[in-house]
């Protein structure tokens, strides 16, 4: 979160601060997410709900390019999406 904070020159964050952004940005990558692959598996919004900041706007970077749930989320962290791939809309 920090490095997230000097990249966009942001000041210091309170942990509510921290938490509602966390929670604005799983809300509004899920939302696309499901525009684009729906209907969303449970597991993969248990993750979206679980992750941090920094992850989240990964994510959300890879989803314009994105052909698939897994090219979103193939981060090398050892989880695939948990399910299988969904047709492009």
């Amino acid at each position: 979160m920090f490095r997230i904070e000097e990249q966009l020159k942001m000041p210091y964050l309170s942990y509510v601060e921290r938490r509602g952004e966390r929670r604005g940005l799983s809300l509004l990558l899920r939302t696309q997410l499901e525009q684009r692959f729906a209907p969303l598996p449970a597991a993969l919004i248990e993750r979206l709900e679980q992750a941090d900041a920094e992850q989240l706007l990964r994510w959300g970077t890879r989803l314009n390019d994105a052909g698939s749930l897994d090219e979103v989320f193939a981060d090398g962290d050892g989880q695939p999406p948990s399910t299988p791939e969904q047709p492009r809309h």
